[in-house]
């Protein structure tokens, strides 16, 4: 084939389908429309697309993001519960200053009979709390709400797979006894002024301090702070690499948290990290003075992180009943189901090349959750509905086959798959072998979160102290390329309600393009 006519062809195809997309419908694009191009014949068509809202499920919950909260959702009309555990991430290096330079004591350095010495068992922490970092707050970030932190028991074990409906306190991970802090909080900080909490380098973040006394093998410590800080001192007199990493800090010294809500609603987060920060008073060697330092663990994805949510199946229930629209609601709710009609696409066009196959979904509105209008997910997979699970499980990426990624179009209010043609050749192999199973045919739309890394170009240096993190970057121009590396469900709150279902006016169709050699 000459390669300038086959370039100009692809050229055609794809000037065709920009005339196409612009209209509300494609009904104009018929059998009839055809191009012949020297020796390729090009035709267009659409076919009707059947939909049905159905149940996702639990799916998995392993991520570097959690939910924490309690809200309404207006659509059904019952409550959304997320709570999450996390395990912490230790950096390497060391995690606090020299044993002597500690002036954290109890009894008070300056009462010590020896200060040239400091005896582990006399080390404190001034200060100890866990911050958490919620975002995408969804409802009234000031409604107060009670919250409890637990200790876990026993860590929770890493290389298996945890689904969103994982209960720690059924599994007997969490120590209910006593939780480490119980209060009453608002996702916003409340001690900061407007001003403040406007600008553009401000995080929002609540801390929940850790001031009770904290008891470990019949032993009473000052705060969970001072224990671990203790703790760090014994495995490096004992080197006993309890602090080693994450993995033997979680087994040897602190299991990790349990988070949740049990009274109040009207707020949900997608919680961006969770840390624990130490306090302390320590003495620089290059100071004349007393400073005070922290150190903070992380909870991250670097470490074993489960989201637990809590819905209404019923209540769920009669969305997917509603023939009127589809539906798409995160976490763990629903997703929209697609029945591909391949047959009628390829009859007629066996021997042809199906080059291009594009659908949009166009969103409706919505009721939303508690205090907001309904936000759409950001992304979309189209994947065989059989494979929903294992594409998850499998930790699988789009591939132009099977899997197929769209991003919400806020000035359309749509989602859009420019090209799918690799499914429907897949589905059609699977028919003409013999290996089509009862679905063979349907797609699922599920929405999901999409993690990226960027590389850039110049020069990037990261700085680490003890206490603190700084990350700088060099200057002078700079280029990045972004990866799509994690494909997962959907965790935060989004909800959209999509044309479709059994109402004959607003029905979606695929507009699918074929090229065949002239005879």
């Amino acid at each position: 084939m000459n390669r300038f006519k086959f370039s100009y062809i692809l050229i055609f195809v794809a000037a065709l389908f920009c005339t196409t997309s612009c209209d509300e419908t494609t009904d104009n694009i018929g059998a009839g429309l055809a191009g012949n191009m020297d020796n390729f014949i090009i035709k267009a068509d659409s076919f009707l697309v059947q939909s049905q809202t159905q149940l996702l499920g639990a799916v998995q919950s392993r991520s570097s993001k959690a939910n924490l909260g309690c809200i309404r959702d207006y659509d059904t009309g019952s409550i959304i519960r997320g709570s999450y555990t996390t395990q912490f991430f230790i950096l390497e290096g060391d995690l606090f200053p020299e044993l002597d330079s500690i002036r954290s004591t109890y009894p008070a350095f300056d009462e010590l009979a020896d200060t040239t010495h400091i005896a582990i068992e006399q080390v404190i922490s001034d200060s100890t709390y866990i911050y958490v970092v919620p975002t995408n707050i969804i409802g009234d970030s000031l409604r107060p709400m009670h919250l409890n932190v637990y200790e876990l028991k026993k860590p929770i074990p890493d290389g298996k797979t945890y689904l969103s409906d994982f209960d720690p306190i059924k599994e007997g991970f969490v120590n209910t006894e006593k939780p480490l802090k119980s209060m009453i909080f608002t996702m916003s900080d409340q001690t900061v002024d407007s001003l403040t909490a406007s600008s553009d380098s401000y995080t929002s973040i609540f801390k929940i301090p850790l001031t009770e006394a904290y008891e470990k093998d019949g032993v009473t410590y000052k705060n969970l702070g001072t224990y671990i800080m203790q703790s760090y001192y014994k495995s490096k007199r004992d080197n006993n690499g309890a602090f080693n990493n994450s993995n033997t800090f979680a087994h040897k010294v602190f299991p990790g948290i349990y988070v949740t809500i049990d009274n109040g609603e009207g707020a949900m987060a997608t919680v961006a990290g969770t840390g624990m920060n130490i306090g302390f008073r320590y003495w620089a060697s290059d100071s004349t003075s007393r400073l005070r330092g922290h150190s903070t663990i992380f909870g991250t994805d670097e470490v074993l992180q489960t989201t637990r949510v809590e819905t209404n199946k019923d209540a769920l229930q009669a969305l997917i009943n509603d023939n009127s629209c589809t539906y798409l609601k995160s976490p763990a709710g629903l997703y929209t189901e697609m029945t591909i009609p391949v047959e009628q696409i390829m009859l007629g066009h066996e021997s042809d090349s199906l080059s291009k196959a594009k659908i949009t979904l166009q969103c409706m509105n919505s009721n939303g959750f508690e205090g907001n209008t309904y936000k759409a997910p950001s992304y979309v997979m189209m994947i065989p509905s059989d494979s929903v699970q294992t594409f998850f499980n499998e930790k699988k990426l789009s591939n132009g086959r099977t899997a197929f990624l769209a991003s919400y179009n806020s000035s359309t209010h749509s989602y859009t798959f420019d090209n799918f043609a690799g499914m429907i050749a897949y589905m059609h192999n699977l028919k003409q072998s013999g290996q089509a199973g009862e679905n063979w045919n349907k797609v699922a739309i599920v929405p999901v979160a999409v993690n990226t890394t960027s590389t850039a170009s110049n020069n990037s240096s990261y700085f680490g102290g003890i206490y603190s993190l700084y990350y700088g970057y060099g200057g002078g121009s700079s280029s990045t390329s972004t990866k799509i590396t994690a494909i997962i469900p959907e965790m935060s709150l989004y909800s959209a309600k999509l044309v479709g279902g059994a109402n004959p006016l607003e029905q979606t169709r695929i507009s699918v393009v074929y090229t065949k050699m002239s005879e």
